[in-house]
């Protein structure tokens, strides 16, 4: 992270008259790339997206977008008992590859992703940090199928990482999640979010335990009087374990268990839909290295059960959905690398009133990949990666007529009706 130095003028109640010269850290993240697919036409995706709320993908040669995050924080006031004030300011740009338009016919389009002031090393909170405003949040994430377990990014206020003693730490906060911010319908969710993190259990392995209480508002259109009252809907849950265990090949083994009650909303930053239902979720990441070879592998299995709010007919149906994958990153021969990664993911639909729909879809995904690294290591930045990606759907798949890849609209066929595809293309990854 750089270290930057700008006049910041301060004028709090009076106490400074004149500008300061204060730290300034600069970080980021960035990545993009082009590429084509093997039948004609641009950079293709494949997945199982979207399916039977299945929503991730195994992504070395699978991310059809552009992203740049900006992240300034700003150090305002550190005091003598060992407490500090900060701002933070992410400016963020994403873009996706579709089937209608490339990057270059959407144009650019800016936000702040983050924008929160907070306070850290309180005393009178033990130890932890205040904060407000916008920012992501209670955020853990799969490295290499790119499947956050938790995510509440949004609006919101709290306290993280108050010392509870024995170095276990806890964090509140509450959060809210815009469900329509077009036109009147202003309607969301609100969530009341605690974590206890760092429990000690064997061997330097730690626990934490994630809960989440979250609820839609009454009111439809707060524009109108009286507003406008939506039909009353079943409030939502979530628990997460994740339990870290170092030292296990050469590595960390993590696993955790999730259960959900969801109340609909895409309130995990669009990577995990379970519906209107109960879900629970088993995952197993096993990550590490030998030598000049790093390594990950992870396998996830989730059942989703469905209650009468999905629509008709949907009460009763259940989804179970189980992946695996692994990902090898080698050295060969300076800051050049290799990479191979293979995934598989099934999906198996039961209790449909239409014998059609009780039907399995499965997904097989190949990435071959050339690396050149600014450094030798595996995670060194930026790299230029070279790939070739191949999917394979199964019949059931493609004779259900599914979208195959990211952004595609079209629910009638498959990959130009194929039940497989290919794709290569060169993508560029930094982080600072």
């Amino acid at each position: 992270m750089k270290k930057i130095h700008v006049l910041v003028g301060l004028a709090l109640a009076g106490a400074f008259s004149a500008a300061q010269a204060l730290p300034v850290d600069f970080s980021g993240y960035a990545r993009g790339g082009y590429g084509v697919n093997t039948n004609g036409g641009r950079q293709t995706c494949f997945s199982l997206k979207g399916t039977r709320n299945v929503d991730t993908h195994y992504r070395l040669g699978d991310e059809c977008d552009y992203t740049l995050e900006l992240n300034l924080n700003a150090t305002l006031a550190k005091n003598t008992d060992g407490s500090e004030w900060h701002v933070n300011f992410m400016l963020k740009n994403w873009k996706k590859w579709n089937m209608t338009s490339g990057m270059g016919g959407q144009g650019p389009s800016v936000d702040f992703a983050q924008a929160y002031a907070y306070g850290q090393n309180m005393p009178m909170l033990a130890g932890g940090t205040i904060w407000a405003g916008r920012r992501y949040y209670n955020r853990f994430q799969l490295g290499i199928n790119d499947h956050f377990l938790s995510n509440d990014d949004g609006d919101g206020f709290g306290v993280d990482d108050m010392n509870l003693g024995g170095g276990v730490k806890l964090t509140l906060g509450v959060m809210t999640n815009e469900l329509n911010s077009t036109g009147a319908n202003n309607d969301f969710m609100q969530k009341y979010i605690a974590k206890v993190s760092d429990i000690p259990t064997f061997a330097g392995s730690k626990l934490q335990i994630r809960g989440k209480y979250q609820a839609q508002s009454k009111t439809e259109d707060r524009s109108t009087t009286p507003s406008t009252q939506i039909a009353k809907r079943k409030n939502g849950y979530q628990l997460v374990f994740i339990h870290e265990t170092p030292n296990v090949l050469n590595g960390t083994f993590t696993a955790g268990l999730r259960f959900d009650r969801r109340v609909g909303g895409n309130d995990d930053g669009g990577q995990w839909h379970a519906g209107n239902g109960k879900s629970t979720q088993v995952f197993a990441q096993q990550s590490g290295g030998f030598g000049k070879t790093s390594y990950d592998v992870l396998s996830e299995y989730k059942i989703t059960k469905y209650d009468e709010t999905n629509g008709a007919g949907m009460a009763g149906v259940k989804d179970k959905w189980f992946s695996i994958g692994g990902r090898l990153d080698t050295q060969i021969s300076g800051p050049m690398r290799g990479i191979a990664e293979l995934g598989y993911d099934t999906v198996k639909r039961s209790g449909a009133a239409a014998a059609a729909d009780n039907s399995t879809f499965n997904f097989t995904h190949l990435t071959l990949a050339l690396a050149f690294n600014s450094g030798a290591e595996s995670w060194s930045r930026p790299t230029v990666r070279l790939y070739y990606t191949y999917g394979k759907w199964n019949d059931a798949y493609k004779k259900a007529g599914q979208p195959t890849w990211e952004g595609d609209s079209n629910a009638n066929t498959v990959w130009g009706g194929k039940s497989n595809g290919s794709a290569v293309g060169a993508q560029w990854e930094a982080w600072w």
